[in-house]
């Protein structure tokens, strides 16, 4: 692939990073986060991760995404967790939107993939550089998904 090529591949994806952000940030996210599992994942290359706070609240911040990014032309691959609220995956290709309940999101614990955290319109959590593990061996909602997450052995 051309340079000019990975150039505007890499723009339009940090142009959607920066759309889900703002759709998010107007629906009131809580603790958004964006990583960058670039080499780490097999699935995708970047993760953003939000808190709601009500299953309703998920559910109408992940509605709201697939939403407006369809109307800037991009086709969401897939999605799963509706019918719970209590975790929602957005699969928009080189960026995975997780959407969940603070539970979920702790018990999880997704924000410890091993990802680098990218800069955010919200200040990101004080954790968020001691990336050691990945929460995958709980079983549930996108297991599947987490198993393409190359793990960073705690020091």
């Amino acid at each position: 692939m051309a340079i000019n090529e990975v150039n505007r591949l890499v723009m339009q994806t940090e142009q959607l990073i920066k759309k889900v952000q703002a759709i998010l940030d107007d629906m009131k996210a809580r603790d958004l986060v964006v990583l960058d599992v670039t080499g780490k994942s097999s699935v995708t290359d970047f993760m953003l991760i939000a808190s709601g706070t009500s299953r309703r609240h998920v559910v109408s911040m992940a509605s709201e995404v697939m939403e407006k990014v369809k109307a800037e032309g991009v086709q969401p691959i897939g999605s799963e967790g509706q019918e719970s609220g209590d975790w929602i995956l957005v699969d928009l290709g080189d960026l995975v939107v997780h959407l969940m309940m603070p539970d979920a999101r702790s018990f999880y614990d997704l924000d410890a993939c091993g990802g680098t955290p990218r800069k955010m319109l919200k200040p990101f959590p004080d954790y968020a550089d001691t990336f050691t593990g990945c929460g995958s061996e709980n079983a549930g909602l996108g297991r599947s998904w987490l198993s393409g997450i190359q793990q960073t052995p705690a020091s």
